[in-house]
């Protein structure tokens, strides 16, 4: 019916929100982390941001 698009932003921006904050608060416990895991969950978040509009 024209939902799925819609519904795989959905499903990738809430992937990205959880990673990035999941990232975040191992990252103040003092879990490194490399740089590019933080990157793919940003350029996850921006993507499913822009597919929203």
């Amino acid at each position: 019916m024209g939902f799925e698009p819609i519904a795989t932003s959905f499903v990738f921006f809430y992937i990205a929100v959880y990673g990035i904050s999941i990232v975040e608060n191992l990252g103040q416990l003092g879990v490194p982390f490399p740089d590019w895991v933080k990157d793919r969950f940003s350029k996850l978040k921006d993507v499913s941001e822009k597919e929203e509009k």
